[in-house]
């Protein structure tokens, strides 16, 4: 289909560009329980020459403050790996550089786990688990000692609206070993692992102990980086202040896995509405990254006990029977008790790279109602020539990598972050 536009046609053109099918019915849902999608904001363009990947990817973004009144991150890889950190005062609709950093900090590889201190600070833990701060990809020793001190960065800002963001480097964090070696080699030679940051962290409730848990992995990627199927995982820390950090439990390994190769890796964790109840959502097999493999949905595992133990993980499905996954998921509570939002998509298990967002009402992360981004973002962008392509519905090629931010905006709205073929977009999403 070719994309050009015409007032009169929008509701059909907005059917058949990159969305290129309308939404599946979702059942119906109380009065109260509405998602609305505003209009999105270019936060930044796409340059260079190959514009269908996405090397801008919009996964790195945060919220600050108490109704998310400031939000700020990289687009993502920018000349020689470096480029503007962008800030927005007004909840996501306009956007301005900040200051110069690497893919959100200078002491940060490739991607971020960031710990929210309240609703008034935070702090990345940039290359918290590697051998040295500087490292360009955070690594964990396979030596079974504590990495030591690293200097991250941190953000605190001032209660009252608009107040400044104050910004330093000299956070410090420690991580503490896992309970057995990992015993990565590089080429045949004893190496450090590499540390894949692309877990959440959540504060836990004083009933479950207080303090804050963590989810991050040692990816597999049939061997690339050295670990083996044993200490390759997804992995759970705790740590009282958000900055000393103490291995807690083990969700899953690639073991478990043996028709993937990537074994667990990207993730993301939350308390449930319950409040007692945690749950990771991780990637499993994107096909393409782990080599000649088939794409697998994402999976969940739940724990009630502080992050200590955890069930076995399960498949996870929408409300349509579909599949849901397969890159990058991201989690967001609105509220103590929901809705809670993942974002995420690349769903080649379904034939897909769009951009997905699914909406579970109740707050238990079991029951999932789907959307198309690519679909709400063609239906409301100007101009015309910031749409998706039907390329997005492909399965060769990137329109977009799938990797999104999803910020607190307040009780009921957040700030949806994600690439496509034209540069980076944030969409405010409202619950009604």
């Amino acid at each position: 289909f070719f994309c050009h536009a015409h007032a009169a046609m929008m509701l059909w053109w907005a059917l058949w560009t990159a969305g290129c099918e309308s939404e599946a019915p979702a059942p119906a849902q109380p009065a109260h329980s509405t998602l609305s999608f505003a209009a999105p904001t270019r936060v930044f363009p796409q340059t260079g020459t190959d514009r269908t990947y996405g090397s801008y990817y919009g996964d790195a973004f945060y919220s600050i403050g108490t109704t998310g009144q400031t939000l700020f991150g990289t687009p993502g890889d920018g000349p020689g790996g470096t480029t503007d950190v962008l800030r927005s005062d007004d909840a996501g609709k306009t956007w301005k550089p900040w200051y110069k950093g690497s893919y959100i900090s200078p002491q940060t590889g490739y991607p971020f786990t960031a710990v929210r201190n309240g609703t008034a600070s935070i702090h990345n833990l940039g290359s918290a688990c590697a051998s040295h701060k500087d490292t360009p990809q955070s690594t964990f020793s396979n030596t079974n000692a504590t990495t030591g001190e690293s200097v991250v960065e941190s953000w605190s800002v001032g209660p009252q609206s608009g107040a400044a963001v104050t910004r330093t480097v000299d956070a410090k964090v420690t991580v503490g070993a896992l309970p057995t070696p990992l015993n990565c080699t590089q080429g045949g030679v004893t190496a450090d692992c590499f540390w894949l940051h692309a877990g959440g962290v959540v504060p836990l409730p004083p009933s479950l102990g207080g303090g804050f848990v963590m989810s991050n992995c040692v990816p597999w990627l049939n061997g690339r980086f050295g670990a083996t199927k044993e200490g390759a995982g997804l992995y759970v820390w705790h740590s009282a202040d958000g900055l000393a950090w103490e291995y807690r439990a083990t969700v899953a390994t690639a073991v478990e896995f043996p028709e993937s190769g990537e074994g667990p890796n990207e993730n993301d964790l939350t308390v449930l509405a319950d409040g007692t109840t945690l749950m990771v959502v991780f990637r499993v097999n994107d096909g393409i990254d782990g080599g000649p493999s088939p794409p697998m949905n994402y999976r969940r595992a739940t724990s009630t006990d502080g992050g200590k133990t955890w069930r076995d993980p399960v498949e996870m499905f929408d409300i349509n029977h579909r599949g849901m996954g397969v890159a990058r998921p991201r989690l967001l509570m609105l509220g103590e008790t929901g809705p809670l939002l993942l974002s995420g998509g690349r769903l080649l298990t379904e034939h897909t790279r769009d951009i997905l967002l699914w909406v579970n009402w109740d707050g238990m992360g079991e029951v999932w109602e789907p959307h198309s981004i690519s679909y709400q973002h063609n239906l409301r962008v100007t101009p015309a020539a910031l749409q998706f392509s039907s390329a997005v519905n492909s399965t060769s090629g990137r329109a977009t990598t799938s990797y999104t931010s999803l910020l607190p905006l307040g009780e009921s709205s957040a700030s949806l972050v994600y690439n496509g073929e034209t540069g980076v977009f944030a969409m405010t999403l409202t619950v009604q």
